[in-house]
């Protein structure tokens, strides 16, 4: 668990499970390497500083909010 994980494997299927099993922000399979600019990226849990990247990164910066509108009948 933290902010990235890193394996070496010559195996579709271990990647494939490597990457759903590792609790990490950042996962790179045979080689070292961060993000595109584009993508999200950041810790899990207690890790990190949330999410940086992709639309995902607008999330600290907005409130979710329902509003509930009933208009009179005329």
């Amino acid at each position: 668990m933290g902010l990235a994980g890193y394996a070496f494997t010559n195996s579709v299927d271990a990647a494939e499970r490597l990457g759903r099993s590792m609790e990490c922000g950042i996962m790179s399979i045979n080689h070292f390497g961060g993000p595109a600019a584009d993508m999200p990226f950041g810790g899990v849990k207690q890790s990190g500083m949330g999410r940086e990247g992709g639309h995902e990164s607008l999330d600290a910066y907005t409130t979710t909010k329902m509003v509930s509108l009933k208009t009179a009948r005329v």
